[in-house]
């Protein structure tokens, strides 16, 4: 039971959505799906190539919902972004949820058409009450 405990006061809870906990909001009228590297040094810009092999943990937040993520939590982001190759992190949207790897290879060839990209400075995310919004 303290097993259960532990992971539950560990995930993001909706009084920290908006705060300092990263939330994706989606303002579209469709599901979208998103993914952001949690190895800082790459996949954000300027290195915008996704990844050769479908990441594990690609999200989804349906239209209007504000899906959350404890990446990070002042003074955890200045961490983040110290790490950051140009002090921009990157979220990729996509309409789609790649099941497969060959989907996720189709929408590594068509990225201009499949792939939405978001970058955002470390001012941009506090202004926006670590909000990242789709689209």
């Amino acid at each position: 039971m303290s097993f259960i405990s532990f992971i539950l006061v560990g995930c993001p809870s909706d009084e920290f959505l908006g705060k300092e906990s990263l939330c994706v909001e989606n303002h579209s009228g469709e599901e979208i799906y998103f993914w952001f590297s949690y190895n800082f040094t790459n996949y954000h810009y300027p290195d915008t190539i996704l990844p050769i092999h479908k990441p594990f943990e690609i999200r989804g937040a349906g239209s209007g919902d504000c899906v959350g993520n404890s990446v990070g939590q002042n003074p955890y982001w200045q961490t983040v972004f110290s790490q950051l190759p140009a002090d921009k992190f990157t979220v990729y949207f996509f309409e789609t949820y790649p099941e497969t790897q060959e989907d996720w290879e189709e929408l590594k060839n068509n990225m201009k058409e499949s792939v939405y990209r978001k970058d955002v400075t470390f001012e941009e995310l506090k202004m926006n009450n670590y909000t990242i919004s789709y689209p």
